[in-house]
């Protein structure tokens, strides 16, 4: 059986980035501009979100993050999952 790991990561790690850049692009192409709200992967790190990788042994399987906007307020940013693993 494969064991299943959720572990803090770097937008800039290379599949991480890879993956984001995918849902930045499917995000921005099934909304209009103004109702779109996905962020630039390449600012994550920089605002404070906190992003984590579930993987499959070594394979990466999702993504999400988290950003605290206010004490016991939290916004999930950047989730989503290959389509491997859906």
């Amino acid at each position: 059986m494969d064991t299943l790991t959720i572990s803090q990561v770097s937008a800039t790690d290379a599949d991480v980035s890879a993956l984001l850049l995918r849902h930045e692009a499917l995000m921005r192409a099934g909304s209009p501009e103004e109702s779109c709200h996905v962020m630039d992967p390449a600012t994550l790190d920089a605002a404070g979100v906190t992003l984590l990788a579930a993987r499959s042994d070594t394979h990466l399987l999702g993504v999400g993050g988290l950003i605290v906007i206010e004490p016991h307020h939290g916004e999930i940013k950047s989730m989503h999952t290959t389509p491997a693993a859906r």
